[in-house]
């Protein structure tokens, strides 16, 4: 027998707060709960779908709440199974003396993610439909949360359910004649084959560029702030925030710890990390922020390394910039509206690329931004070349069995070895939609889910 589980929907304090109940034994327990406004219980007959009701939520003769509560009954519902929801006002005490009756009469505890999950299970939604809902959840920006949208739509799981059925097409095509070669069938044309298959292979660059694109505005970058003492990295924190977060001072090695805030530049979220100023210091309490500045830099997607241009760069710099591990460097000249001598300007010929930027008068500040944008793009195009981004990993496996087969093909050697190719890409691509995804990797994917969703 399966589970009727509930959950608070709504998170905090609200106006309104949403019970969420589903499973076969949904409708039974609103009736044991619920009043109308008559202070009548409604028979079982009586509920009509999908219509809002208004009365109260009792227990042991014991009000607990005013509410409106809808009956859904399935198939047409979020997770196709029998749902109700119980709108409450907005108070957490309230939410939980009702969601605690809703146990008390059989309902269990739903774990996060459960409902989507059973929508998953019961063929509402893909997996990548589930890994857009999460999206939505957590977008940051109006860009991330449409991108989003446009996932919850289906567009993934109709390129990827056009790309398996066209290798479904091909298998079998492949199958007959590998099986029945004495048979009077039609020959299979390996260059039609092949042509096949490069269709494929570009409806997956759409699926990997549409969602490379959503990883940009989702996950965003990392940005560490790093310099010598006094160079201006406070202050440019302060300028890209437009906010006094950092103190500001002319005395060096005001900031000793990390700072971290996060803005939107185009939609993309950019992670800023304020370090202490770098430099030979005997103080315990700032050699330890120096190491902590070492440490944000080397986690860091980009380092912005801040150069005070009145004192030009010199070897200590070329020492810090040697020690990074970040993937890409900006290189900045601050205080650009101060004089710079012949030396400095020398010595900045030393960068290939610089940015000279004036917090005072606002200079450079439009290209250092433009600058941060553009390694966004391109590093979370490099980023979701691992597992950490499930539907490009898949894909990406899925093109090369599938240029393996081309190979194959081209070079005339029996079906047999193509078909285990297209097999493989077949499989991966089943990954992604869940059609063929392990437990593991399901349960993964509804882990990052909140509670009631």
């Amino acid at each position: 027998m399966s589970r009727t589980i509930a959950a608070i929907s709504t998170a905090g304090y609200g106006a309104i707060g949403v019970i969420k109940i589903s499973g076969n034994r949904s409708k039974k327990i609103l009736e044991e709960l619920f009043k109308n406004a008559g202070k009548q219980r409604i028979e079982s007959d009586k509920w009509q779908n999908k219509r809002l009701y208004y009365g109260t939520i009792e227990q042991d003769n014991r009000v607990l709440d005013e509410v409106m509560a809808v009956y859904m009954k399935a198939p047409h519902t979020y997770t196709r199974e029998d749902v109700v929801e119980i709108y409450t006002h907005g108070n957490a005490v309230c939410q939980r003396r009702i969601l605690d009756a809703v146990i008390d009469e059989g309902a269990e505890l739903a774990e996060p993610g459960e409902f989507t999950k059973l929508a998953f299970l019961n063929g509402r939604i893909d997996l990548t439909q589930a890994e857009a809902i999460i999206e939505m959840i957590n977008a940051k920006s109006e860009e991330a949360f449409d991108l989003a949208l446009q996932g919850l739509a289906g567009q993934n799981e109709r390129s990827i359910g056009n790309a398996r059925v066209r290798l479904q097409e091909i298998l079998v095509e492949m199958a007959v004649n590998i099986d029945y070669p004495d048979e009077d069938i039609e020959e299979i044309n390996y260059q039609k084959t092949i042509e096949s298959i490069e269709d494929v292979i570009n409806e997956l660059d759409e699926v990997i560029d549409i969602t490379r694109k959503r990883r940009v505005y989702r996950d965003g970058i990392r940005v560490a702030i790093l310099g010598k003492p006094n160079a201006g990295k406070s202050s440019l924190l302060n300028e890209l925030l437009m906010e006094d977060r950092a103190i500001i001072s002319d005395i060096e090695g005001t900031t000793r710890d990390v700072i971290e805030e996060q803005i939107l530049l185009s939609g993309i979220p950019i992670t800023l990390i304020d370090t202490a100023g770098i430099r030979e210091s005997d103080n315990v309490i700032e050699k330890e922020g120096i190491d902590r500045s070492y440490k944000a830099a080397n986690e860091a997607d980009v380092v912005v390394y801040l150069i005070d241009s009145t004192k030009g760069p010199d070897g200590e710099d070329e020492n810090v910039i040697k020690r990074l591990r970040a993937d890409s460097l900006v290189v900045c000249f601050s205080k650009s509206d101060l004089p710079m001598s012949a030396k400095n300007k020398e010595n900045k010929g030393l960068f290939d690329k610089s940015i000279d930027i004036s917090i005072r008068n606002k200079s450079g500040m439009e290209e250092l931004k433009s600058e941060l944008r553009k390694i966004a793009e391109e590093k979370n195009v490099a980023k979701t070349e691992g597992k950490r981004d499930r539907t490009v990993y898949e894909a990406i496996k899925a093109k090369k069995s599938l240029n393996e087969a081309k190979k194959a093909l081209k070079k005339g050697l029996s079906l047999d070895f193509a078909e285990v190719d297209v097999k493989n890409a077949y499989a991966y691509l089943g990954n992604i939609t869940g059609d063929t995804a392990s437990e593991e990797v399901i349960n993964k994917v509804f882990e990052r889910f909140c509670l009631g969703k």
